[in-house]
């Protein structure tokens, strides 16, 4: 019996080029390289849609907005519905943002409808193609950090995963009190090959929570 193509085992040449792949891939000059292109791509993206981010700063501005936990909405509707609900409930003393990422144009209008309906500020990304969804999140990120809270300079601000639901009740604020920023510590330098040095000054935040 023929074995289909698909189920092919491996062959030495495809198990080599593998092998080189990998290699490549921790490379250090092919991730410095990896990375002056996303960060192209990115400014290109930071560019696109910045009045819009401008205008919602204006808005929440003129609301008296001063404190502020954005969120990326990304093709999950329900998950923004929850959140919303969960946020009206055990509100942790932030105005709740949701920038919309959504790759589905229906997912953007059942999530606007959503804020809409709940009184959540709302902004639609600019759409675009992007392949790696950690890069589309931490890209959208930046985006909201640049083209929104820099305009608005708020007292505090933060982002918060949307899937990362208030269940009990929690005071965002009081928690800041006394200091400069609050979450998990990570190092920029890290990835999966390679670890932070102990004299390492390069840090983040965590974005999902903090």
């Amino acid at each position: 019996m023929r074995r289909p193509a698909d189920c092919r085992l491996p062959t030495r040449t495809s198990m080599a080029l593998k092998l080189i792949a990998d290699g490549l891939s921790k490379n250090r000059l092919v991730i410095q390289l990896k990375a002056l292109r996303n960060e192209f791509a990115y400014k290109s993206f930071e560019y696109r849609g910045r009045a819009s981010g401008r205008l919602l700063a204006k808005q929440l501005h003129d609301a008296g907005v001063s404190r502020v936990c954005i969120t990326v909405a990304f093709n999950v509707p329900w998950v923004i519905d929850a959140l919303t609900k969960a946020w009206e409930m055990h509100s942790p003393g932030m105005t709740l943002v949701v920038v919309d990422n959504s790759t589905k144009a229906q997912a953007r209008a059942a999530i606007a409808q959503i804020c809409k309906m709940r009184g959540v500020p709302y902004l639609a990304l600019p759409m675009r193609v992007e392949k790696h969804l950690s890069r589309s999140h931490g890209t959208a990120i930046t985006w909201a950090f640049h083209n929104i809270v820099r305009h608005l300079k708020p007292e505090f601000f933060g982002f918060i995963d949307h899937d990362c639901f208030p269940v009990v009740p929690f005071d965002i604020p009081s928690n800041l009190a006394g200091k400069v920023v609050y979450g998990r510590r990570a190092y920029g330098t890290e990835n999966h090959v390679y670890k932070a040095k102990p004299d390492d000054r390069h840090w983040n935040l965590w974005a999902g929570y903090c």
